[in-house]
């Protein structure tokens, strides 16, 4: 099978291409950029330039079976600071992009949505794929509109997909000098001896996947039969930010500083995953426990 990844260069976009190559696919990668902690791999293709560029995508595309989309220009917080610019590089280069499939004849796209954004404030846990969707950010409302064009292009045109909303993933090659990414962010500042910023008073609860983990639901997820669905993808808990504190002061034996900020207008108060779709119709189950998936962190943060 050929596979591209796009956003193959970031975090879980290059953790993509290592399974999708190891498991005998001939993967290239779509990217604005290299990877920022590895050099280039041998036997990979890279197609590297801007994602709405029509001709780059053209090239790309070219006897593909498979698209994985794991590429945005934005997050939540910057999403809302500039919605027009959201829309255009994410939703409209999207919609161009699902043109070309069809021109194409791709069989099937993975789309990475969000298993936080897209559904906002929740009014029961854990959250199926058929809760109430409220995004309060630009980033999920763009997250939703694009499922629902992938409905629309299967609707008329036959162009397989499946839809991954993942809680939040962490691990290994996300930047710890970053944003996004609460976990490894903390063990960035933590390795560097800084103040750990916490917006709000850190009960809001949120959903941690290690990355491998993700990447093997994503995976199933191209395989599978069970396609034109949307699946959940999470370790199914819920630690508070105060617990995950609490949790990586176990496990490391690390004493750190906590700084609480005004919370986010942003940021969705509670939330966690039920996975049972992707239990059954992958038969995928979460492998890496929270304590694991902090050391490995770790290690790669100290490296």
């Amino acid at each position: 099978m050929k596979v591209l990844v796009l956003g193959g260069n970031g975090f879980i976009g290059s953790h993509i291409v290592d399974f999708f190559f190891a498991a005998g696919n001939e993967v290239a990668v779509l990217d604005i950029a290299y990877e920022k902690f590895r050099e280039p791999l041998s036997g990979v293709k890279y197609y590297i330039g801007n994602y709405g560029d029509k001709s780059l995508i053209d090239v790309a595309l070219r006897g593909v079976d498979l698209v994985v989309h794991a590429i945005s220009s934005t997050i939540p917080v910057t999403s809302n600071e500039n919605p027009i610019y959201d829309v255009q590089s994410n939703l409209i280069n999207t919609i161009a992009l699902l043109h070309e499939c069809v021109n194409k004849s791709i069989k099937r796209i993975i789309y990475l949505s969000s298993g936080g954004a897209v559904y906002g404030t929740v009014k029961s846990l854990p959250v199926n794929e058929e809760h109430v969707l409220f995004p309060q950010s630009s980033y999920g409302i763009v997250k939703l509109a694009v499922e629902k064009y992938l409905y629309l292009f299967n609707h008329l045109y036959g162009l397989e997909f499946n839809i991954i909303r993942p809680s939040n993933p962490y691990g290994a090659r996300q930047n710890p000098y970053g944003t996004l990414g609460s976990l490894s962010v903390f063990l960035g500042k933590i390795s560097r001896k800084e103040n750990i910023q916490i917006w709000g008073d850190g009960s809001v609860a949120r959903d941690y996947i290690y990355v491998s983990d993700l990447v093997k639901a994503i995976y199933s997820a191209a395989i599978t039969e069970h396609t034109n669905q949307i699946y959940n993808i999470g370790s199914g808990k819920a630690y508070t930010l105060n617990q995950l504190l609490i949790k990586i002061r176990d496990v490391l034996k690390i004493d750190f500083n906590v700084q609480y900020m005004p919370s986010r207008p942003c940021d969705v108060p509670n939330i966690f995953l039920d996975c049972q779709l992707a239990n059954k119709n992958l038969n995928w189950y979460v492998e890496i426990p929270l304590e694991e998936g902090i050391l490995r962190t770790w290690d790669f943060i100290k490296k």
